[in-house]
């Protein structure tokens, strides 16, 4: 049922027909109306918000913090709640806690800068100043082509991270002690492209890995 017509069913029971039809009386019951649908929006987004496992900043076309989830603020080591979160300026908000960025200069400015440009942003990784690593996204808020506003999502990264440094790593470790190798070695992909030529693959067959990087193997015979 709508919420209009909950209220008009409560106004009904309680008010006479006399005062229902008071035309003075019509912006008081569509300001109620409006109250109680800002409430129910309100109450959804909150329901949804501290469900997800990623932290989320909702702000205002002026700036204002219209809501956030508890995520949002423990992703950034925030003693606060998000009920006392909510109204205050975006800026003045993060001009407090910034600092648990290991560049927060630099994470001021961008943030300003993904702002001015109400374009979408997305993957940004911020490495804090206790080792993790914060992903990030921004979305601006369109309604009728009119900015509205804007939606962060912050979400940790650290344990994906590490084990992608490791794997780099790994390869590095490697390709060195293949280049170390007395003898030619080629890697070839599944497809028959090669993927790694040595240094002794340089010497002994007469071309360097940046003339038969990701040529086919069979085409150099």
């Amino acid at each position: 049922m709508k919420l209009h017509k909950v209220l008009e069913k409560q106004l009904q029971e309680y008010l006479p027909e006399n005062l229902r039809q008071d035309p003075a009386l019509q912006p008081l019951f569509e300001q109620i109306s409006k109250t109680y649908e800002k409430e129910g929006r309100d109450k959804l987004f909150y329901s949804i918000s501290e469900n997800l496992k990623y932290g989320v900043l909702l702000v205002s076309g002026t700036g204002e913090i219209i809501d956030c989830n508890q995520a949002f603020l423990s992703l950034l080591n925030s003693s606060m709640k998000p009920a006392k979160v909510l109204g205050m300026k975006e800026c003045e908000f993060y001009s407090k806690h910034s600092t648990v960025f290991k560049n927060p200069e630099i994470f001021d400015k961008i943030s300003c800068d993904y702002i001015k440009s109400r374009q979408s942003h997305f993957d940004e990784c911020i490495e804090t100043v206790d080792g993790r690593f914060i992903e990030r996204d921004f979305s601006p808020i369109m309604i009728k082509g009119e900015y509205a506003g804007h939606l962060w999502s912050y979400r940790d990264i650290t344990t994906r991270k590490k084990i992608q440094d490791a794997i780099v790593q790994d390869e590095a470790t490697q390709r060195r002690v293949l280049n170390a190798a007395i003898d030619a070695i080629v890697i070839v992909n599944e497809k028959g492209l090669i993927e790694f030529w040595n240094k002794q693959a340089e010497k002994i067959l007469g071309w360097s890995v940046h003339d038969v990087n990701q040529y086919f193997f069979s085409s150099l015979f």
